[in-house]
């Protein structure tokens, strides 16, 4: 039945029930749509960054920047560290 490389054992089940259900036709046309929403998320968040960078820029270049100092910039970084572990955890992920 495998058109495909080896994948982890537990996808295994899961692709040949997707195929045996005639949603997919094929291993190959499951892990061709897989592909293609990977690209769909990539081409996304990459234009998310690009706005978050324009935003950015935007605002230093009408001066609503803020000067850290050292211990500041530390304080700072330690918010967004515990900003993101408390998304992932929200999401279902685990922490570091």
């Amino acid at each position: 039945m495998s058109e495909m490389a080896d994948y982890p054992p537990e996808f295994r089940e899961y692709v040949r029930s997707q195929v045996a259900s005639g949603r997919y036709q094929s291993e190959r046309e499951l892990f061709g749509d897989a592909l293609r929403l990977m690209q769909a998320r990539d081409e996304y968040r990459r234009q998310e960054i690009h706005e978050k960078i324009s935003r950015g820029t935007g605002q230093l270049d009408r001066g609503e920047a803020i000067e850290l100092d050292e211990q500041s910039l530390g304080l700072f970084f330690d918010q967004i560290h515990s900003e993101v572990q408390t998304e992932r955890i929200a999401k279902g992920g685990a922490g570091e």
